[in-house]
Formats: structure tokens, C-alpha cells, sequence
């Protein structure tokens, strides 16, 4: 529906038409009529007469030609032809109804915001265009869009104040519902021509998956690109910590990820800094420095990867940063690493204390000094910290461990399995012993909450018990000893050697998780899935005296550290929280908090909804609007930050070009209109025309020349 049509703008004056008729009836009234007269005397000139006659009938012609195209010129420049792209070409006897959607994400804050400050004034041309009559709105759109009235109206005055006051924000445009709220304002004028304009720098890695089809057919998009075709840009597009959860003297590793969104190659040096939070010396805290170059080609990223080991517990603010740019909002990214003594193992059982029980020597093999007796202080055995709860007692948003070992637990209720996915769902991780037919049953329950999220390598069916013939146990082969879990025991045959003689019977499940040993019968016995973003450990085995040998072998001990150990996961990325949108965190706090203060990076006060469970302090930010650290501080005391970040895909500059701006938004009844980036044609040309009726005029007055040049050279 794109192209360009001819347009009049004084279109009352077409009946002056018969106007072209003017010359021709001054030809006719203004004819002479000859009289034959003959002198045989003088024959001799009839010949040089007749040549005359015919020179001056051609003049005739030619005049009235010449006059009949002066008066249609000039009767067509009266009538004010413009050249009007042709999705601007609307019914005349109907009002116009339009919205104005204005682009103010991070983007467009390029070259300290060159972009937005061309937004702002096509904005302005466009009202222009609109204060003639009809009814508009100003949309910005930002991580949620705000409109400056709460419905189109006729007077313009507010939205140009409204526009020199809008600034833009280190967020992600909402272009959907921008789009939405846009449809949404323009529904009840469906009598009026409906136009949404649609100013922004159009940027690929936004735009390109806008659904342009939730807007109806019937109202035109009108697209006016305000950004550079050429940018350049770097960015820190992501830190990963590896691991996730590090415990004390453990070597953590911290990969920041660095983009070059340009056409040049770039050396770009990476400086790490991380500041230790330290509520018993917040006036000097510890802080580390790395830095570290990295090369990168044209459109390419690459990593740089810093270690360092904790010397104490606690948590750390971090920040990875490089150069400032064009774009300065990218070019530092914020974490928190958090370092606890031991790795927090949280046992789900309501056979714990059964000491002939798996889940009691699961329990005392992670840490043989847990739940100490008789007033003696509990001793740091091992890496691992262990809890113990009973299912109905299950609550893992107060406090969640690092892994979650699930034996022995019974039928988890509705609650249960909920609190187990929204665990898992959030990263966590679970070994889970399968002992009982009511395992099944939860897995099923598992599965059926977390639809799709569910990916396990195996599919439980009926129960083996070998109990009662001890000399054919099951014996663990094809075992994957290049794992993690099983890579300390290679040279020995201690796997090998364990019996099992209560397990069920699987079915494998093709394309879904990773088997890691099996049977000797052929069903699976160890196996890794998904649930989520988190990680799932299933052990087709239980560590009774009755169902296996496990507990009574010298390989128990370490087998199940590093199930553990590998259970955890191995990254995470650092500063989860996006500019725009909700932000939340936890605390520990000891003692009631009498004066809680939440922090904004520049040093405001910011409002946050607070949840105390034990001595775990949820905090949830509505919406975060500062990148950086969210420091809440109890009195003087800073007990813990939340990082902030923009979005990543906000740091590609690329724009999308006309072309694909059409394809993307081409319906087969939807009118469209847009100009190329940095177009020599301005604005004006595409909301009101390109004039051509003073080229018009102009042919007119050369006509008018040339008529009298015509008479001067035959003149009688």
C-alpha cells in the first residue's frame, strides 16, 4: 500500500475546468471570414498569397494551443496539487483520530539523545499537521507505556508541554503495549480516519518481533525513523558466576560477556571491581580490582574471565565495566555474589530420624555432626550444612538451599509440589531418591504443574524388589564416568561393586534429559533433567538397608557429596533484575529492624514491599528504575543490595530499514506510510506533500513568454 499520489488541496475551485474552453471561443469569435475576390490582373501573386495564409493559419493554431495550455496550467495550480505519499491520502469528509507513539528506551539515548530529541520534534511537526481538526494523544513507550491524556482530544496544548517535559530511560521499550494502548484510545472514534505514528529509531532487536497484527487493518501506521543509519556501540551484555552459590575458600569464577556493535574492530579494556558488604565495617569495606583486555572483531563478542577466592562469608556487590561510548547506559553491568561457610543442603523426609531409614544416612552422610544433642555446638565435618523438614512443613521461599534432596518425603500435597516447581522454576536444584510408589505419584504431580517446563530422561512404571533373592542384585553399567558425580572413581571398582534390590522399572525417554548409569537389566538408574530453569537429579535407587548396599560402602560418603556438588548449579546469571520492572531480593536479619531503608542508586528513597519469614527479609521493588545498586540498610547497617540492570538487546543499535519496517506491518487492507532514516525528503513532505503547483504556476508564466516570442517572430 506504499507509493506516492497526486493530491488537491483547493479541489472547490474544479469547476473552473470550463475555463480551458476560453480560448477557444475567443479563436472562433475573433475569426475573420474572407471574401474571394478575383483580379485576373494579377494572378501572378495567388501563389505567394496562399503560402501567407496557411503561415498565418498555423499561427492560429499554434496560439490557441499555446493559450489553452497556459489557462489549464494555470487552472491546475489554483487547484494546489501536492504529491502526498499515498497512505496519507484520507477521507476528506471525515475527521482525523490519531496517536502518537513515542519511542523513549534506552536506544534513543544514543549521542546523549540525539534520536529523542528528533523524536520530540517530529512529534511536534505531526501535531502541527493535526491542529487542523481531529482528536490525538501522545503515547511514551517506555518498559510500560504512559499516555499524557487519558483520552485523544482536540486541544494540542497540553502534549506540546507534555513533550518538552518527556525524557527518555535506560529501559526496553514495550512496543506491544505501546501498540495495545495505542488500538485501545483509538476504538471510539471509529468514525474518524485512524492514524497511529509510530516515531523511534526502529531498533532491529526490538522492533522485528513486534505484532503488528493486533493492530486492526483499518488504521493506518504512519512510521517516522529518527535514529542514525550508522552507529557504533559496545556494551557488557552479561556476567555469569561460576558457581552460583560459592562457599568459603571455594575459587569463584565471574565471565563478563562484551559486545561490539560496530563496523570497526575494538580492543576494550574490562575492569572488574568487587566491594565486600560488611554490616560490621560498612565505613571500609573490602574491595578488589581486576582488569583485563579483550579484542573484538566487527559484530562480535567475546569474554573476559576473572578468580578469585573468598577469604570470608559474606556478600559482595560487583561491577563489570568498560569504556564510556555513545551509549554510556550499557557499558557496566552490577551483580551480587553471595559466599556461605557450607553448602546449604535442605533434606525433604518424614523418615529422618528412622535410623535404619535412607533418608536418616543421606542425612548423616552430607553432614555426620548435624542437629548435634545434649547442648554440644554442632562441628563444621564437611562442605555441607543439612536441614531437615518434614513435606507439610515445606517452605522454600524463606529461606532456599543451595540443593533439595527429596527421600522418603511421603505424597507432597498441592503446596508442596507448588513450592517444589516455584523452586526449581527459579533455578534451584533437587536430588530426588526414588523409594516408594508415592515418588511416582509426585513426580506425576511435578510433571502436571510444570507442563512443558518438565524434561526427564525417564518414565517410571512397576516397582523391582530382588529382596528376596540377595545373590542377583542389580548392578550399576553403562555408567558415564567422565561425569562429574562419578569422575573420582574412575580407577576403582567401587561403583561397580554396589548391589541394588529395590528399584523401578523406566522407560526411557527419547530427546529429554541425560542418562548416567543404568542396570545391568537395562533400566535406568541415575538420571538428570530439567524442571524450569532448575536442575532435577533422579536417583532410581534408595540408600535402605533393604534396597541396596550404598549405605554400608566406603564409596557413600563422596558419591553423594558429589551428586550434591554437581546437583548445584554450576552459573548463574548475575544481576537478574531489569531496569523497568519489578526487582526483588533477601536479607538476613537477626534482630527486628527499626528503621529499614531501601535505597535507589542515586541516593533516594524508594518505597518496597517487605516479608518477613524467620530471619530471611524478602524486599520487592515495584518497578526499578535506576541501573545499579538498591541498597537496603537497617539504621546504619547495610544488610544486603539488589542489582539492577538494562536489557541487553538494547546495546544492538542496528536499525530496521524502510523496507523491512513495510514488510513487517504489511497487511492486505492496512495502509502504511513511512520516510527512510536521515531522508532528504523531511517530514513536511511525508504529512503534508511535496507542493507542485508553483512548478505549475511557473509553466504558466513561461507559456505566456513564449506566446509573445511566438507573435514577435510572425508578426504581420
Amino acid at each position: 500500500m506504499g507509493g506516492w499520489t497526486i493530491a488537491w488541496t483547493n479541489p472547490a475551485l474544479i469547476a473552473g475546468a470550463l475555463a480551458v474552453l476560453v480560448p477557444y471561443l475567443v479563436h472562433l469569435l475573433t475569426k475573420r471570414t474572407p471574401r474571394t475576390l478575383v483580379f485576373p490582373t494579377i494572378q501572378f501573386l495567388r501563389r505567394a498569397h496562399a503560402n501567407q495564409s496557411a503561415l498565418f493559419r498555423m499561427r492560429d493554431v499554434v496560439l490557441l494551443l499555446v493559450r489553452t495550455a497556459f489557462v489549464s496550467l494555470l487552472l491546475l495550480a489554483f487547484l494546489k496539487p501536492v504529491l502526498r505519499a499515498r497512505a496519507m491520502v484520507g477521507d476528506d469528509n471525515k475527521r482525523q483520530a490519531a496517536v502518537v507513539v513515542l519511542d523513549a528506551s534506552m536506544s534513543m539515548r544514543y549521542m546523549g539523545g540525539t534520536p529523542f530529541a528528533r523524536a520530540q520534534q517530529a512529534a511536534e511537526k505531526v501535531l502541527d499537521h493535526l491542529d487542523r481538526g481531529g482528536v490525538v494523544n501522545v503515547i511514551l513507550a517506555g518498559a510500560s507505556p504512559a499516555a499524557s491524556l487519558d483520552a485523544p482530544g482536540e486541544n494540542t496544548a497540553p502534549l506540546r508541554r507534555d513533550l518538552l517535559s518527556m525524557t527518555t530511560a535506560p529501559e526496553r521499550a514495550d512496543v506491544d503495549s505501546a501498540l495495545a494502548e495505542a488500538v485501545r484510545q483509538l476504538q471510539p472514534f471509529s468514525d474518524h480516519v485512524q492514524t497511529i505514528y509510530l516515531v523511534s529509531d526502529f531498533q532491529r532487536s526490538n522492533w522485528s518481533s513486534a505484532k503488528f497484527d493486533s493492530v486492526p487493518e483499518d488504521i493506518k501506521l504512519v512510521f517516522l525513523p529518527v535514529g542514525d543509519s550508522v552507529t557504533a556501540n559496545w556494551a557488557i551484555t552479561d556476567v555469569l558466576v561460576r558457581p552460583r552459590s560459592p562457599v568459603l575458600s571455594e575459587t569463584v569464577e565471574i565471565v563478563c560477556t562484551v559486545a561490539n556493535y560496530s563496523s570497526q574492530p575494538v580492543d576494550v579494556p574490562v575492569r572488574l571491581s568487587l566491594r565486600e558488604i560488611a554490616p560490621q565495617s560498612p565505613d571500609n569495606p573490602e574491595r578488589t580490582e581486576f582488569e583485563k583486555p579483550v579484542s573484538l572483531a566487527p559484530g562480535s563478542s567475546g569474554t573476559a574471565s576473572f578468580r578469585f577466592r573468598a577469604a570470608h562469608t559474606g556478600a559482595f556487590e560487583g561491577t563489570a565495566q568498560v569504556p564510556d561510548d555513545a551509549l554510556d547506559d550499557d557499558n557496566a553491568r552490577y551483580f551480587t555474589v553471595h559466599v556461605d561457610e557450607q553448602i546449604d543442603v535442605l533434606v525433604v523426609s518424614d523418615a529422618a530420624n528412622e535410623t535404619r531409614s535412607s533418608a536418616h544416612f543421606v542425612w548423616r552422610a552430607l553432614d555426620p555432626h548435624a542437629g548435634a544433642a545434649n547442648g554440644q555446638p554442632a562441628r563444621r565435618a564437611s562442605a555441607m550444612r543439612t536441614r531437615v523438614v518434614r513435606a507439610r512443613d515445606l517452605d522454600l521461599r524463606a529461606d532456599p538451599p543451595h540443593v533439595l534432596v527429596l527421600d522418603g518425603a511421603g505424597p507432597l500435597s498441592e503446596s508442596a509440589v507448588a513450592e517444589l516447581h516455584s523452586y526449581l522454576a527459579g533455578g534451584g536444584a533437587a536430588i530426588y531418591f526414588l523409594s516408594d510408589v508415592l515418588d511416582k505419584g509426585n513426580l506425576e504431580s511435578l510433571a502436571l504443574v510444570a507442563k512443558d517446563g518438565y524434561v526427564a530422561p525417564l518414565a517410571l512404571a512397576a516397582m523391582i524388589d530382588r529382596a528376596d533373592v540377595p545373590d542377583s542384585p542389580g548392578k550399576l553399567t553403562e555408567v558415564k564416568r567422565e561425569d562429574p558425580i562419578f569422575r573420582r572413581f574412575q580407577d576403582t571398582e567401587e561403583i561397580s561393586q554396589l548391589a541394588f534390590y529395590r528399584y523401578f522399572t523406566t522407560e526411557r525417554l527419547e530427546g529429554r534429559g541425560e542418562v548416567l548409569a543404568r542396570y545391568d537389566d537395562g533400566n535406568i538408574a541415575l538420571g538428570k533433567g530439567t524442571a524450569g530453569a532448575g536442575a532435577l537429579l533422579l536417583c532410581n535407587f534408595s540408600a535402605g538397608r533393604d534396597a541396596s548396599t550404598l549405605a554400608q560402602t566406603p564409596a557413600f560418603v563422596p558419591l553423594l557429596h558429589e551428586m550434591v556438588k554437581s546437583a548445584r548449579p554450576s552459573e548463574s546469571v548475575a544481576g537478574g533484575a531489569t531496569v523497568g520492572f519489578t526487582a526483588a531480593g533477601s536479607v538476613s536479619v537477626m534482630e527486628a529492624d527499626t528503621g529499614l531503608l531501601i535505597l535507589a542508586p542515586s541516593g533516594k528513597t524508594v518505597n518496597a514491599s517487605t516479608e518477613r519469614r524467620g530471619e530471611s527479609l524478602s524486599v520487592l521493588l515495584q518497578a526499578a528504575h535506576e541501573r545499579g545498586f538498591y541498597r537496603i540498610n537497617d539504621g546504619s547497617l547495610h544488610l544486603g543490595s539488589i542489582a539492577v540492570n538494562v536489557d541487553a538487546r538494547e546495546s544492538d543499535l542496528l536499525p530496521l530499514n524502510e523496507a523491512q519496517l513495510r514488510e513487517l506491518s504489511a497487511s492486505p487492507g492496512r495502509k502504511i506510510a513511512s520516510m527512510a532514516a536521515q531522508s532528504a525528503r523531511p517530514i513536511d513532505a511525508l504529512l503534508e506533500g511535496v507542493p507542485i503547483w508553483p512548478y505549475l504556476l511557473v509553466a504558466a508564466l513561461g507559456l505566456l513568454g513564449v506566446e509573445q516570442l511566438f507573435l514577435i517572430v510572425l508578426k504581420r
